[in-house]
């Protein structure tokens, strides 16, 4: 494991995510696999029955292997899981032996377990490089349609790529994740300035019909500013665009702000 004399104070996941790619000699242009890294460094990939994880990091000697679930049917997100563990196997404080790690640990935005939430970090910005992606959106409007295109090109989630997304990007963006008609978590860009909603999907949102029916339609549809916010704005507007998720019960809300064309706010360069 070279990356131990990068032991540095200070670097976050990602920076440890870059170092990494940078040892290997890997372009930072998507799509990257995470495979080919294992392969390299020696880690074996098993797909075993397991009961309570969706992915586990094993240390054997001075290497390790990597399990994956499978009695998982969505393969997709199999490689975020694989760069998740090598999170864990590269990351400083991660030295345990063994990770057992669920589909929600992988999956949410505020993991309240701070090695996970590393993991997560490192694994977005393996196969989603910040300075690849801001070039990649830096002129376009963020919409569910771009985010799809993203994941795709990265073989990403949604949900990883949305995430990833808005914490980089200069519009006014938020994004929020609900499962039962339960909103889970929400997060948004640092320019989006109003306070996201948890606890029940409002009754006039798309979503709820989602639950209600199974099904909706993705199309984007301006909603006011109350149902996914804490903002009383009457007047105020937010564009809502929703993608289901059925094999987790759950549906990936894009919310963003209209554009105002008097509005020259979204052009300060600090944000960027």
């Amino acid at each position: 494991n070279k990356m131990n004399g990068y032991r540095i104070q200070g670097i976050t996941p990602e920076g440890y995510a870059n170092l990494l790619l940078q040892e290997m000699g890997m372009a930072l242009i998507p799509p990257i696999d995470p495979y080919y890294i294992c392969t390299m460094q020696h880690i074996q990939i098993a797909y075993e029955p397991l009961d309570h994880a969706d992915a586990a990091l094993l240390r054997i000697g001075s290497s390790a292997e990597i399990m994956l679930n499978s009695n998982n049917q969505y393969r997709s997100r199999d490689r975020f899981s694989v760069a998740h563990e090598l999170g864990h196997y590269y990351l400083p404080g991660h030295s345990d032996m063994e990770y057992y790690c669920t589909i929600k640990e992988i999956l949410q935005y505020r993991s309240s377990n701070k090695k996970e939430h590393e993991a997560n970090q490192f694994a977005a910005e393996l196969l989603m490089p910040t300075l690849w992606l801001k070039n990649r959106i830096k002129a376009s409007d963020i919409s569910l349609s771009l985010i799809k295109k993203i994941a795709e090109e990265c073989h990403t989630s949604l949900t990883a790529t949305a995430i990833k997304i808005i914490k980089i990007c200069r519009d006014r963006v938020g994004i929020a994740y609900s499962e039962n008609g339960i909103i889970k978590w929400t997060a948004k860009s640092k320019s989006f300035s109003y306070e996201l909603r948890e606890g029940q999907v409002d009754e006039r949102s798309r979503v709820k019909e989602f639950f209600q029916t199974g099904n909706f339609s993705e199309e984007p549809m301006q909603v006011p500013l109350f149902i996914w916010t804490s903002s009383p704005g009457l007047h105020e507007f937010l564009i809502e665009e929703s993608i289901s998720m059925p094999y987790l019960g759950a549906v990936l809300t894009v919310l963003t702000v209209p554009v105002d064309e008097d509005d020259d706010a979204w052009l300060d360069e600090d944000s960027w």
